[in-house]
Formats: structure tokens, C-alpha cells, sequence
């Protein structure tokens, strides 16, 4: 369910009060502001629509008054304006709706006064506006609206002119019964529509919404239950891979690098424990042995602490490499400069020289500088230096090289040695892994360390080897630790 349900389920359990959850809230909020919309465009609608159908109105009442004047300008002088009015009655046809009084002005011929309707004209002749009207008849063309009998006119009145001055007038209505419906049913339909789009785009939402929400719910019931100590718990998404699918497998991932993590941890102090207990053992023993003698013996005292202080220096060791892997992960683990790749391999060369009587080789290196901890990548790339030294005898040849590429540059530290057993060359870097050649004192922690700072750069790092064929270790840093070329860069 989503969150709105478990809220009220809560809600139950506890005696507090229920509230909506987020979906309803938000299918509540995109309701009010869709209505507010629809409503403002039923009124703009409704006034457009009134609008054009009374300019279609006012048009009819125009082409009236159009058609009364050219019948009026064809009136013979002697035929009274009151018999020509009564014939262009008799004789004109009204839309369906329209009515036409005409009216003589006092001043005018006899008969003076006189006012004709057509069908239909009774309830406009006898309202406020048109008796006004016809006492005091306008200079010009006016347009106004009556209500007779609960039903709406739309009223033109015009003067007749003659000679210049006004003999008469022309007044036309028509019934806005027909129009008033039309706006009505338009209306309506606006209303109906709106209210299937308003109920749509809400139902829509709402279970969008319930499909998102459900998959938070998920993540935040997962979270809940998931402790350290079991971490198996999964979301197990198979909707659709879009942005709610891409958040609960994320989700997923995360969990599964937090129980790798947290498996890593367990087994790192699994590691340490028996790593540490072999020389603690070796020291108790020796200093028990010591006290349970009594031996005065400085030659035997001496062998004695010879020993002890040899494991501590192991121990000590361990210790610091151990740190340096728990900082990996840190994100100020670098302390980063530009290094000049050059000089930066000929000092790992001159260092190497100094381990063991070996065929040291340089190879050409690109003039360029990297982006990186100086310190770090020296320290990993001596600890290669180191095992490649140990894995082979005077005479055999140990080379360095760096090639570069638009997408990568590539560190490979060679050498003809012994080689690495296959069974530990799939998980030499892993901790507390060493190799024969590593001696009685390694302690699997230095591939680890060459590993961590090398991932830390952001590369990668890669063993390939044969037994009697030598080992090459090959480091791969991102294109975007690289420097453009200085003045300085050499060779």
C-alpha cells in the first residue's frame, strides 16, 4: 500500500489523528489548481461565445436598418413617411425573433406621432427604454438592451432623416432567448468536458502517484527492517526502467555494496585477528620463556629481544598498512599536485636500484605531467618495485614504462622473475594474499595498498603472468589526470 494507508494504519494503533498521505495530498493540491484553471477558461468561453453570438446579433439588426434605408430612399416626395412605413410592414419579411417599430417625430407630416410595429413588437414598444427613446429620438444609431415579460431584447434605434433633419424612426429588436440557451448549452458542454478532464487528470495522478510512492514506501520499509546484521532485505523491482525503476535498483545496489561492506569489515577483522595473534603468541612466548627462567644470560636476553623486537617491527608494520587501507576510502585520502611523469620515473628507477643488483630498464616516457599524490603513487609503484625484486635473482631485467593513449595513461612495471602462482593470480590483490616470492615477513597487505591508491586516482590495475615467465603489473589512469605539456615536461 502507500503511505498514505500505513499512516492510517499507524494512525489506528496509536489513537492519533489520521492525516491523508502524500498521494491524496497531492492528487488533492493538482485537483484545486485544475479547477481553478477550468473554471477561468468556462468564464473566458462563456464570455467569448456570448460575445460573438450578440455581434451576430447586432450584424442582423444592422442589415434591418440597411435594408429599411435603401427601401426609404426610393420613397416618392408625396408619398407620406407614416403609408410608406405601414407598406414596408406589410410587405417586409422579419427573421424568426425580430420585430420593427417605426415611428413618425411630432414634427414631421401629419400624421405626426404615428408608430407602426411589426409582429412580435408589442412587448418592446411599451418599455421604459424605447418610449424614451421615441420622446427624445437620437441623433445617431444606438444599440440597448430591454426585458418584457422575463425575456430579453436586444434593441437599434436609428433616426429617419430627411432633408437633414430627423422625420422619424427606426427601431429593431431581436429575442435573445435563442442566444441566452445557445450560451447556456455551450456553457454546459464547458462544465461537462471540464469535469471529465478535471476527474481524469486526478484519477491519473492519484495512481501515478500510488505507483511512485508505493516504491518510496518500499525503500522506506526495506530500510527499516534492514539491520547490519542482515542485509539480505531487497526491494526486488520489476516495473519498467524508468526513474521510479532506476531509484529502487540504486536502492538495491546500494544495499548489496553496504552487505559487501559491511562483509569486507567482518572479514578484514576476521583478517587482522589471526594476522596480529601469531606474533603477540611469538612475543608472550618468548617473554614468558624469559621470566619462567630467570636467565641472567645477556647473550640468551639479547636473542630473546632480538626476536621480540622483530615481530613488534612486523606488527608495527601491519599496523600502518592496515590505516592506509581504512583511509583509502576517505574522500581527502589524496593530497594532489602535478607531477612531472619523467623525473617522476626515474626516481622509482634510482629507488629500485638501490633494492637489488637487477638489469634496470626505462623505457621512453611521454612529456607530460599527471595530476596525483606524489607520495601515494610513488609508495604503490616502489611496492611493485619491491615484489618484482624479490621475484627474481641478479641478472634478471626489471623495466618501467609508460605509454599514453587519447583515452587512458598506462604505468607497467616488468619483470623476468619466477612469476605468480595461478591459483592466488586471481586474488593476489585482495588482502593478506602473498605470493612465494613475498618472503616470511610479507604481509599480503602491499597489492592491496597498490590497488586502493590506484582506484583512488580513479584507474585500475591488472596482473598478467606466467610461472618461469616473469610478471607484468599494469596501472590505468583516466586521460583526465593528465596535464597538457609545460615548458618544463621532459622526457
Amino acid at each position: 500500500m502507500v503511505a498514505g494507508t500505513r499512516a492510517h494504519k499507524s494512525a489506528a494503533g496509536t489513537g492519533k489523528r489520521w492525516r491523508p498521505g502524500l498521494a491524496v495530498r497531492l492528487a488533492a493540491l493538482h485537483a484545486g489548481i485544475l479547477t481553478v484553471v477550468l473554471v477561468a477558461v468556462g468564464l473566458q468561453v462563456d464570455r467569448v461565445v456570448a460575445g460573438n453570438l450578440l455581434g451576430s446579433v447586432n450584424t442582423g439588426l444592422v442589415e434591418e436598418l440597411a435594408e429599411y434605408g435603401n427601401a426609404a430612399a426610393h420613397r416618392s416626395s408625396s408619398t407620406p413617411l407614416a403609408n410608406f412605413d405601414q407598406t414596408y410592414l406589410h410587405t417586409h419579411q422579419l427573421p424568426s425573433g425580430h420585430a420593427i417599430l417605426l415611428a413618425v417625430a411630432r414634427s414631421a407630416a401629419p400624421p405626426r406621432g404615428a408608430i407602426l410595429g411589426s409582429s412580435g413588437s408589442t412587448p418592446i414598444r411599451t418599455s421604459a427604454l424605447v418610449t424614451d427613446w421615441l420622446d427624445r429620438i437620437p441623433s445617431h444609431s444606438v444599440f440597448g438592451e430591454v426585458t418584457a415579460a422575463s425575456v430579453s431584447y436586444r434593441v437599434l434605434i436609428s433616426p429617419v432623416l430627411s432633408s437633414g433633419r430627423v422625420v422619424g424612426a427606426f427601431i429593431a429588436s431581436a429575442d435573445l432567448t435563442g442566444m441566452s440557451q445557445a450560451v447556456a448549452s455551450q456553457l454546459e458542454v464547458v462544465i461537462v468536458e471540464g469535469a471529465v478532464a478535471l476527474i481524469a487528470a486526478v484519477m491519473t495522478a492519484y495512481f501515478l502517484l500510488r505507483r511512485v510512492l508505493r516504491v518510496v514506501d518500499g525503500v522506506t520499509t526495506t530500510a527499516e527492517e534492514i539491520s547490519e546484521s542482515d542485509l539480505t532485505r531487497r526491494l526486488a523491482y520489476q516495473g519498467p526502467d524508468d526513474e521510479v525503476g532506476r531509484l529502487a535498483r540504486t536502492f538495491d545496489h546500494m544495499l548489496e555494496r553496504l552487505a559487501s561492506s559491511f562483509a569486507g569489515q567482518r572479514r578484514l577483522l576476521a583478517d587482522v585477528s589471526h594476522q596480529l595473534r601469531t606474533p603477540l603468541t611469538v612475543i608472550r612466548g618468548h617473554l614468558e620463556l624469559l621470566l619462567r627462567d630467570g636467565t641472567t644470560d645477556a647473550e640468551e636476553v639479547a636473542g630473546t629481544l632480538a626476536v621480540v623486537l622483530d615481530e613488534l617491527d612486523g606488527t608495527a608494520l601491519l599496523v600502518d598498512r592496515l590505516l592506509l587501507l581504512g583511509r583509502a576510502l576517505e574522500p581527502e585520502f589524496l593530497e594532489e599536485e602535478p607531477i612531472e611523469l619523467g623525473p617522476f620515473l626515474a626516481d622509482i628507477l634510482d629507488a629500485g636500484d638501490v633494492m637489488g643488483d637487477r638489469h634496470w630498464v626505462l623505457r621512453p616516457v611521454p612529456p607530460l605531467e599527471l595530476f596525483g599524490d606524489r607520495a601515494k603513487l610513488r609508495g604503490a609503484l616502489l611496492n611493485l618495485v619491491d615484489n618484482a625484486v624479490k621475484a627474481t635473482k641478479p641478472g634478471d631485467t626489471i623495466a618501467i614504462e609508460a605509454l599514453i593513449s587519447e583515452q587512458c595513461l598506462t604505468l607497467k612495471v616488468s619483470d623476468t622473475g619466477v612469476g605468480i602462482e595461478p591459483e592466488i593470480r586471481s586474488v593476489v590483490f585482495d588482502r593478506f594474499v602473498a605470493g612465494k616470492a613475498g618472503g616470511p615477513r610479507g604481509t599480503g597487505l602491499g597489492l592491496a595498498i597498490v590497488r586502493a591508491v590506484i582506484e583512488a586516482h580513479g584507474g585500475t590495475v591488472e596482473l598478467t603472468s606466467s610461472p618461469g615467465q616473469g610478471c607484468t603489473v599494469q596501472i590505468t589512469l583516466p586521460a583526465s589526470r593528465l596535464v597538457p605539456p609545460g615548458p618544463k615536461a621532459s622526457p
